[in-house]
């Protein structure tokens, strides 16, 4: 059990130094396997919102448009998992952060709602694709 923990750790240690290192670099990393693309998005996310703060707009749309590309592949790498939980987790929650960036960064009402809905066709259970949805009742 240690010994698998451990591994665990050196995996996950050295995931996240390479998407540092990544995030720094501003270089999209090159990976088949979609998670790799949702942890990367998460990451611009954070950065496009850094910018939008300090009032550069212009180089934060340009970070969120990364972000929706990232998303969309890790969604589209997803769809040839074999593991049909795995592929279903990918897919709703890299829809779901879609939505979110469709609905408050870009203001696009019919581009979050559709992703919404795919979050959900992945999750049906999924709590903030749900409350998301209530904002268009």
């Amino acid at each position: 059990m240690k010994t698998g923990l451990l591994a665990s750790f050196v995996v996950v240690m050295v995931i996240g130094t390479a998407f540092w290192r990544v995030a720094y670099a501003g270089t999209a990393p090159e990976s088949s396997d979609p998670s790799v693309h949702l942890n990367y998005a998460s990451i611009l996310f954070y950065k496009g919102r850094a910018l939008m703060q300090a009032g550069d707009k212009e180089a934060g749309d340009a970070v969120f448009k990364d972000v929706e590309r990232e998303l969309r592949l890790a969604m589209q790498l997803a769809e040839s998992d074999t593991d049909e939980r795995r592929r279903a987790l990918l897919n709703g929650q890299s829809a779901f952060l879609l939505g979110e960036v469709y609905f408050f960064v870009f203001n696009d009402r019919d581009k979050a709602k559709a992703s919404y809905e795919e979050a959900l066709r992945s999750i049906p259970d999924h709590d903030g694709a749900l409350q998301a949805l209530q904002r268009f009742e």
